[in-house]
């Protein structure tokens, strides 16, 4: 199997030295270096607060790093330099699945629009095409096309982890990652949602 992911010492460092009557907090997270082969599954394990959300957010440059550098498919990203179309394509081509997908869903907009906005910023699909493709991909999760006019208090846990796992498929990522995709999820919903994400 070939290499579509390398990480190359992805460093964090955070000292918050202003903290008024409490300790300085110094924290830093790596150098962290893996490969990830086509197909391959990596699951990072540790205690709470070991940064395990942390590099999940380093890795789609949600947070940016300190060092390092991630080589995806040949296309080099540098961690301390995020230009807007180097961004855009890393956008693209790796997504993330939240862990608290509840937060990441907007109350004052339906399903629908939430899932057009990757669509509209990072592809040039028509209207039309978007609303089918949405669809299609609610569909896929195992939610209803209907499910497009939704908004997050008419969903249940279960399916707010299904619209952010439709909102990271959507664009067909090179690598997805996922921080804890599960944990809204009953036991009889968990192994089907790992074959969508397999």
């Amino acid at each position: 199997m070939t290499d579509i992911m390398d990480v190359r010492g992805l460093t964090f460092y955070h000292n918050d030295k202003k903290r008024w009557l409490k300790k300085p907090e110094i924290f830093q997270l790596g150098p962290v270096s893996l490969t990830v082969k086509r197909g391959e599954t990596i699951a990072i394990i540790g205690e709470n607060r070991a940064g395990k959300s942390l590099l999940a957010k380093l890795l789609v440059g949600a947070i940016p790093a300190d060092a390092g550098e991630i080589v995806l498919n040949s296309h080099k990203y540098l961690a301390k330099y995020n230009k807007q179309e180097t961004q855009k394509k890393r956008t693209h081509d790796i997504r993330m699945i939240l862990q608290h997908s509840s937060e990441s869903m907007n109350p004052a907009i339906p399903v629908g629009k939430i899932l057009d906005e990757p669509l509209r910023l990072n592809t040039s699909l028509t209207e039309t095409q978007r609303k089918a493709l949405i669809e299609e991909t609610l569909t896929k999760v195992g939610l209803l096309r209907e499910h497009y006019y939704f908004y997050r208090h008419m969903l249940s846990d279960g399916q707010q982890q299904r619209v952010s796992l439709a909102r990271a498929i959507m664009l067909k990522p090179k690598v997805l990652v996922a921080d804890e995709p599960f944990a809204a999820l009953d036991p009889s919903i968990r192994s089907q949602t790992v074959n969508l994400i397999l």
